[in-house]
């Protein structure tokens, strides 16, 4: 009895160790997939949990019939915990409350604010310094020729568009170096300038062809056709031919000319317009410093692309914009539409116009993410939310869904729900 006895509380002890054990493992991947699910606040929230939960609702029929079947009014229902479910955010007014107390904030987060900035990527081929030509790889697009003869083969080339453009492409790193340096290796070095981007590998050192339009390593109609022939050739760079290949980020303004000098501008997608806004340098060259790959023992990777460019990037395009012509025209005539030379009318508008122009606030945010350093100061973050929160009447308060917290607490409640379980039986053992 004394062995039976001994082997339960063993078995009790080894159950302990080994939930203790998980919930040590699911800390870890709560600090690591906190850098990929951060804390989001939009400028319009929706509490999808009140949605999911009018469609769980079953009214009771009184006295039913056994033989009819009744129908729940979800519908009605799930319309109005929508529209009762949105919120808007002040996030200009967030923002200056997070600078204010930036020294705090620094202690537990990474602030990291977006403003629905378009990136505009050009390989650019040049001969002694004079740009000879220009092709856009990002956003993916498909030239009149190409979209013919895809149209001829019966391919619709409006689907391709859209799919290639969903793809993993060129995205914005966390701005921690200390986080990506924990998560990544490196061949190169991390970017330290708006000037430099990193090229992102998977653990065998491979990329997807379809990745290799936005690298401006191949073109779309080649990979295509060699995807389809009988014997494909592989396709395979060296560390050299990527590390400091360059690329021009065109902001959105530079699209817009006054070609008639009339002061009323036109969208000029042409490559000569392209060529000539490089050599003014209203562009920003930038050149790829590293090639990165996710280190074994990281359990999530923040970077979403395949090549990584910094938050300085961005901002750098946002001065760009906002200090171009087009924008300074429209901002002195602030009821006339620089497009037209007429008043706005329709849906035009002098907000809709400086959005199309790239033209930025980087006061207020169009969304903000938040990366605690640690699952522990999430809860921090929380708190600092809610002093933002306090007094403020409920239409004016900061709202957010954290959906790492829900998972992971669902993970935590099933592990405890299975260790006690487990330890029940033994104890039943014990007592036998």
């Amino acid at each position: 009895t004394s062995f039976a006895g001994s082997i339960g509380i063993i078995g009790i002890a080894t159950i302990l160790s080994m939930s203790s054990g998980f919930e040590n493992y699911i800390a870890k991947v709560e600090e690591d997939t906190l850098s990929t699910y951060p804390v989001t606040i939009t400028e319009t929230n929706m509490d999808y949990s009140s949605a999911l939960s009018s469609m769980m609702i079953s009214e009771p029929v009184e006295n039913p019939d056994e033989n009819t079947i009744y129908v729940n009014n979800v519908m009605s229902e799930v319309m109005k915990a929508v529209n009762e479910g949105i919120h808007t955010n002040d996030l200009k007014g967030f923002k200056g409350y997070v600078e204010e107390n930036k020294e705090e904030w620094d202690k537990h987060a990474i602030v990291q604010y977006n403003y629905g900035v378009d990136i505009n990527v050009y390989t650019v081929e040049k001969e002694n310094d004079k740009v000879i030509d220009a092709e856009k790889i990002v956003p993916f697009e498909l030239d009149s020729t190409t979209i013919k003869m895809m149209q001829e083969a019966g391919v619709d080339a409006s689907s391709i568009i859209m799919m290639m453009n969903s793809m993993p492409g060129w995205s914005e790193m966390i701005n921690n170096k200390a986080l990506l340096e924990s998560q990544y290796d490196i061949v190169g070095e991390w970017p330290d300038s708006p000037n430099e981007v990193v090229v992102v590998v998977d653990k065998n050192n491979t990329i997807n062809d379809f990745t290799l339009c936005s690298l401006g390593l191949e073109n779309f109609l080649d990979i295509l056709m060699n995807s389809v022939s009988e014997n494909p050739k592989p396709y395979t760079y060296t560390f050299d031919e990527i590390l400091n290949k360059t690329y021009h980020i065109v902001p959105s303004s530079a699209y817009y000319q006054d070609l008639l000098g009339l002061g009323i501008y036109t969208r000029d997608n042409s490559i000569a317009n392209i060529k000539d806004n490089i050599e003014e340098k209203k562009t920003i060259e930038v050149k790829v410093s590293g090639i990165v790959k996710q280190k074994e023992n990281a359990t999530a990777a923040s970077i979403n692309g395949v090549i990584g460019y910094t938050h300085s990037l961005v901002e750098e395009l946002v001065k760009l914009s906002n200090n171009s012509d087009v924008v300074n025209a429209q901002m002195k005539n602030e009821n006339i539409n620089v497009l037209t030379g007429l008043p706005f009318e329709g849906t035009a508008t002098l907000e809709s116009n400086l959005s199309k122009f790239g033209q930025r606030d980087l006061s207020k945010p169009s969304s903000i993410n938040i990366y605690p350093k640690s699952f522990e100061d999430k809860d921090k973050i929380e708190e600092l939310i809610d002093v933002y929160n306090e007094g403020k009447e409920e239409n004016k308060q900061i709202t957010y869904t954290d959906y790492i917290g829900l998972m992971m607490s669902s993970v935590s409640t099933i592990i405890n729900a299975i260790s006690y379980v487990l330890i029940g039986f033994v104890s039943i053992s014990l007592v036998v």
